[in-house]
């Protein structure tokens, strides 16, 4: 007997590289948009397939993005490679944000865009596939695909993860000393919201 259609609905948001990466490791935990969306909920992190301009090369190569890029070990092109969900969008207007952190460095707040707020953050091997403009709907075979790599259930919810970058999150309580968090994961006035469980 064929299971049940997942109840959750699923949009896709296409980065380019390394920005996918530094979201779906939660090297940062907002995307920075020229537009936004009246959608919440969960959301798949698709890499483009684009290889970085001259200009994006550049900027990887600065000692922020080193750091953080030393910790990942792949980066893929034109693949799913994790699922989170945006809970809130911020005008950058009125976003305030340490501009010597990594979440500042790793995104574009001048004054006329927004900050996508992205919480859960669960990696999954990565599913090739192509991507698309704006936030876009996946067709109901890759939606499913997606959730299951994600270790959602259909009646029971998303089941604990035993992959170690979630895990670290995860065992995060709601109130924690600063200096236990590994410095590349501070991410300036947002660390205490965005890190709670």
């Amino acid at each position: 007997m064929k299971a049940p259609p997942f109840q959750r609905n699923l949009r896709v948001l296409t980065i380019r590289q390394p920005w996918a990466s530094l979201l779906a490791h939660r090297m940062k935990f907002n995307e920075t948009r020229s537009w936004q969306t009246g959608y919440r909920g969960l959301v798949a992190v698709h890499s483009s397939s684009g290889q970085p301009t001259a200009e994006e090369a550049a900027l990887c190569d600065k000692p922020l993005f080193k750091a953080a890029l030393s910790r990942i070990s792949e980066i893929p092109f034109g693949a799913i490679i994790a699922v989170g969900t945006l809970e809130a969008i911020t005008p950058t207007a009125y976003f305030e944000i340490d501009r010597s952190s990594m979440e500042y460095a790793f995104g574009d707040y001048q004054p006329d865009r927004y900050a996508w707020h992205f919480t859960g953050m669960r990696l999954i091997d990565p599913i090739d596939t192509k991507g698309s403009l704006g936030l876009w709907t996946p067709d109901l075979e890759l939606h499913e695909r997606v959730l299951v790599a994600a270790g959602f259930d259909r009646d029971q919810g998303p089941k604990p993860s035993l992959n170690p970058t979630n895990a670290r999150r995860e065992i995060w309580p709601a109130r924690y000393d600063p200096q236990e968090v590994p410095r590349l994961f501070l991410t300036g006035r947002m660390n205490k919201r965005q890190l709670k469980p």
